[in-house]
């Protein structure tokens, strides 16, 4: 989000779009996303912040392609993360998923 900010302080609309994985875990009471909206917050910059359920034939980087269409968006901000070989081929990867089908522009960081 760091790298984000200048393009983040420009933008008409900023939304936080966060994807449960955890089928059903429970995350302790904690509103996912909205440590980073309080965090873009100290800078000026106002944003929706919604948390989306993933259905078990839907990877989490198909559901965030979507959610940008959805809203429209201009900018994907995200940051880059792997997981272990094994892991991808079994449950794939958001990054993997962005970096084969980008349909929006993005700004990845790792």
């Amino acid at each position: 989000m760091h790298d984000a900010l200048p393009l983040l302080k420009a933008a008409g609309q900023v939304s936080i779009v966060s994807v449960d994985t955890s089928r059903g875990e429970t995350g302790g009471g904690r509103i996912p996303g909205a440590d980073i909206a309080a965090c873009i917050a100290r800078h000026g910059i106002k944003a929706a912040v919604s948390s989306e359920d993933i259905a078990p034939d839907v990877s989490a980087g198909e559901l965030l392609l979507s959610r940008a269409t959805d809203l429209h968006a201009d900018l994907v901000v995200m940051g880059g993360y792997g997981h272990a070989r094994w892991q991808e081929l079994v449950l794939g990867g958001a990054t993997r998923t962005f970096l084969s089908s980008m349909t929006v522009p993005v700004l990845m960081s790792h």
